[in-house]
């Protein structure tokens, strides 16, 4: 039987730590298994090629065991002074220093995997950056690594926290007296605050046309309940419930007390469902990303590397219809609530928030809709002139 094409491209690309004469490389040499992981091999980037052993796991467990391979070897590596020779060598370390403050509770679970966030796509998007030696750490370096970024179609924001990051291990390692000099100051480029939209119901129902497969019934799911991208996720097959015509959502709340709430839903969406856990699932379920026990056959983590995203806007280039985002599709839920005239406190209930937030930060006024409040306006006081 033929690999599927899509494991083929889940394949992960090698990872390198360090220069080429004093780094290490890990790199894929099986897999996957019946679990969907990897047997990674670590070994020098010279041309001995000195292995350090094997591990069988996914990426981010290999990273994390790359990024520890690599600072025991770095132990004879470092200047007779004390001092580190690498920016890489510094990232490498404050990862290790942040990895200890989780487990002491000085640092939250969610800062720490942003930072392993930031520091994978500082190393995969300029690589050459991790070997710049930490005296030669200038402007026009630190230029050029923004350059490269922008260029990879980051948005401002991400290209800010990417090279933010980098700075505050620089400063950690000053600090702590492992090296010497500034890290240069420079502007960076100014976040840009995307405009609220709520697409309408013609250019959503035009887009979800032009999908397929499960990218095709989230977009459903999303479009109806005016659910988050996270609570899809996390649904699993008996969050669903036929009989009953609803969805269980385990919704966002504060301090992690998840808010649950229960949406009723169309005979049409159940069939939808019925139709990719007898079809669609059936494949999603031997990618590498699998996990049966999930509605849609993926852990909610992975949604991100099967880039959900950028299938929904090329079917929006397909269909002709300007950019949204997953998420302006529930702003779309709650002014078609509004103008429905369904009462607020409903309208809170069905989508998970209070009505004050629900108003002030989700619903959105069209111009048609701004039309009509002038005509009305207009009406009164000819009506009160009278």
């Amino acid at each position: 039987m033929p690999t599927p094409k899509h494991t083929l491209h889940c394949r992960p690309k090698p990872l390198t730590f360090g220069t080429v004469e004093s780094g290490l490389k890990v790199r894929v040499i099986a897999g996957p298994n019946a679990d969907g992981l990897w047997k990674f091999r670590a070994e020098d980037r010279g041309r001995d090629r000195k292995s350090h052993g094997c591990l069988w796991g996914n990426l981010e467990e290999a990273q994390i065991w790359g990024a520890e391979l690599f600072l025991k070897k770095l132990d004879g590596i470092d200047d007779d002074d004390g001092q580190v020779r690498t920016i890489g060598v510094v990232i490498a370390r404050y990862y290790k220093h942040a990895a200890e403050l989780v487990d002491a509770g000085g640092m939250a679970a969610s800062t720490f995997r942003g930072i392993r966030s930031q520091i994978r796509r500082l190393r995969e998007a300029d690589p050459a950056f991790m070997a710049v030696p930490v005296r030669r750490v200038d402007y026009a370096r630190v230029s050029a690594l923004v350059l490269r970024l922008q260029r990879g179609g980051f948005a401002p924001n991400t290209v800010n926290r990417t090279v933010g990051v980098a700075s505050v291990a620089f400063n950690w390692a000053l600090r702590q007296g492992l090296i010497s000099g500034t890290f240069p100051k420079m502007g960076l480029p100014k976040t840009t605050i995307r405009p609220k939209r709520a697409p309408s119901a013609e250019e959503i129902t035009a887009t979800i046309a032009q999908m397929v497969g499960w990218q095709w019934l989230v977009t459903c799911i999303l479009y109806e309940t005016g659910g988050r991208i996270g609570e899809v996720a996390k649904l699993r097959p008996d969050s669903v419930d036929f009989d009953r015509k609803e969805i269980h959502f385990e919704g966002k709340g504060r301090h992690g007390r998840a808010k649950h709430r229960t949406v009723p839903v169309s005979d049409e969406l159940l069939k939808k469902i019925r139709w990719h856990l007898r079809t669609v699932g059936a494949d999603v379920h031997r990618s590498v990303y699998r996990s049966p026990e999930y509605l849609l056959g993926l852990k909610p983590k992975s949604l991100r590397n099967t880039k959900y995203r950028e299938a929904l806007y090329a079917a929006q280039k397909r269909a002709n219809v300007a950019r949204f985002l997953p998420h302006d599709m529930r702003r779309s839920a709650v002014t078609d609530f509004q103008r429905a005239g369904v009462p607020i406190m409903v309208a809170a209930k069905t989508l998970g928030h209070t009505p004050e937030v629900m108003l002030s930060h989700y619903a959105q006024a069209s111009m048609d809709d701004q039309r009509d409040a002038l005509s009305a306006i207009r009406a009164h006081r000819e009506k009160k002139k009278a």
